[in-house]
């Protein structure tokens, strides 16, 4: 079931990119949609996100980080996957327990949930910018 899942997810996300679609059209100093990057530089200016759903937005200069913050709502485990034509990658941290998780050029990051605990998305361009992405996530046992 996991497997179809994934299928699935990677199909709708595919369509969505090959579409071209942003999910915002109000744009940041660096040109970029405001609902997935812009001023979402840091963990203190994350922009709020949630496992379950999915944000679209791009790498707006090389030095571009977009960041987003989820708050564990149980403690189940969560899959988040990056689908983009841009060479990005992507890590989920917890600053206060030092878990770190990174993507490892697949694309996907499996990781465990601790109920309460904060998240940190990081999407960033290894030397490349200006191409869309989107990031969603599910939960599963």
């Amino acid at each position: 079931m996991k497997l179809r899942n994934k299928a699935l997810l990677i199909l709708a996300t595919a369509a969505i990119l090959a579409t071209g679609a942003q999910t915002a059209s109000a744009a940041s100093p660096e040109n970029e949609p405001s609902n997935g990057s812009g001023a979402n530089d840091i963990y203190a200016t994350a922009e709020a996100y949630a496992i379950g759903n999915a944000v679209s937005g791009y790498i707006g200069t090389y030095q571009d980080v977009d960041v987003f913050a989820f708050t564990a709502q149980n403690s189940l485990y969560a899959e988040l996957s990056l689908l983009t034509t841009g060479n990005y990658s992507f890590t989920v941290t917890n600053p206060i327990t030092g878990e770190h998780y990174s993507d490892d050029g697949t694309g996907l990051i499996d990781m465990p949930l601790t109920y309460g605990q904060t998240y940190y998305v990081s999407v960033f361009g290894l030397g490349d910018m200006g191409k869309p992405y989107r990031l969603s996530s599910f939960h599963y046992f």
